[in-house]
C-alpha cells in the first residue's frame, strides 16, 4: 500500500449520528493525498457498518472494548501511513482548506512539531472556540481565542499545546 501524506485518525464511539457530516466535510479537501482511519471503540451502535456502507475507502479499526481517547488514537496512529497524522474528533465538520492549510504550516519550517487549527463553535459558527491552548504566568491553561467573533482573530501564534480535536502532527514510523 502506497503511504499517504496524511493519515487522518477519527476515534469513534457510538457517534454514528456524526459521522456523516464528519466525513462528507473530509470528502470536499482541496488535497486529496489523505487516508482516513475510524477507530471504532468499543461500540454499540452500527457506526462501523454505516461508515462501510457509505464510506467505502475509510479504514476502520474495530475495538472489542472503548479505549477512551487517547487509547483510540494510539492504536489508530498504529495504522497510520502518513507523513504526517491529523488528528479529529467526530463531531466535526472542517473548512475544504482544513488539511491543506495545516499542511503548510507544518512544511513551512522543520523545527515546526504540531500544528493547531482555529476551531469555531459549532452552533455560533461567527465564534471561536479555540485557537490552541495557552497558559498565564501562574501555569493555568486557557483556550486562545475563546468567544472572540472569527471575524476579529485574524492572528497566527505559538501555541503551548495543541486541542487534539484538530491537530496535525509529524508522524515517526519504525
Amino acid at each position: 500500500m502506497k503511504s499517504k501524506v496524511i493519515s487522518v485518525i477519527i476515534v469513534n464511539w457510538n457517534g454514528k449520528e456524526h459521522l456523516e457530516e464528519c466525513l462528507h466535510s473530509l470528502s470536499k479537501q482541496t488535497i486529496k493525498d489523505f487516508e482516513i482511519i475510524l477507530v471504532d471503540n468499543g461500540p454499540t451502535d452500527v457506526s462501523a457498518n454505516f461508515v462501510e456502507g457509505r464510506y467505502p475507502y475509510v479504514r476502520i479499526v474495530r475495538l472489542e472494548e472503548n479505549e477512551g481517547f487517547c487509547g483510540g488514537n494510539n492504536i489508530g496512529l498504529q495504522h497510520a501511513t502518513g507523513e504526517f497524522v491529523a488528528l479529529l474528533n467526530n463531531d466535526t465538520r472542517v473548512n475544504p482548506h482544513w488539511l491543506a492549510e495545516l499542511l503548510k504550516e507544518m512544511t513551512r519550517d522543520p523545527k515546526i512539531g504540531i500544528c493547531d487549527s482555529c476551531m469555531v463553535n459549532y452552533f455560533k459558527p461567527e465564534f471561536l472556540d479555540t485557537a490552541g491552548d495557552g497558559y498565564d504566568i501562574c501555569g493555568v491553561g486557557f483556550k486562545i481565542g475563546n468567544r472572540l467573533q472569527v471575524s476579529e482573530y485574524q492572528n497566527k501564534r505559538e501555541v503551548f499545546g495543541a486541542c487534539c480535536r484538530s491537530c496535525i502532527v509529524q508522524a515517526f514510523h519504525d
